[in-house]
């Protein structure tokens, strides 16, 4: 059931979406703020459900397209922990040796490789930015 908060960042995320080709720089990102259950996970996933067939629409006959990538932010984790998360939502396989710069250009080849146009980060403020490069231990 859709609620009028849902309806703004819908309408936010249109706006950003349509605006991104008149726009030069940096992509641009949208925050949903607010306190703890008060549905900005359930609304980030009903962003993803509503926006997957409406590209599929756009893409006819694409199947191998995955436009949406949503991840969810486990506890105290490190940028290297978040690149290895959308890692293994996109089924890439790691190993031990990879380390963060290289994980993260794999990810991005596949994103561009797969049409990826919406990415959704849930509990982002969970990022530890905190920790030294290198410092993390390895993820399996």
């Amino acid at each position: 059931m859709r609620t009028p908060a849902m309806d703004s960042v819908f309408t936010a995320l249109r706006r950003l979406l349509l605006n991104r080709r008149r726009q030069a720089g940096a992509r641009r990102g949208l925050i949903i703020p607010g306190p703890a259950t008060t549905g900005k996970t359930t609304t980030m996933m009903a962003l993803g459900r509503s926006f997957q067939p409406a590209d599929a629409r756009r893409h006819p006959g694409q199947d191998g397209r995955r436009p949406v990538l949503f991840i969810s932010v486990p506890p105290a984790a490190t940028p290297k922990m978040l690149v290895s998360a959308f890692a293994r939502f996109l089924g890439m396989p790691l190993t031990d040796r990879l380390n963060q710069t290289q994980i993260t250009s794999a990810v991005c080849d596949t994103v561009c490789e797969l049409g990826t146009q919406l990415v959704l980060i849930d509990d982002v403020h969970l990022l530890d930015t905190q920790r030294r490069a290198g410092a993390e231990p390895p993820t399996s």
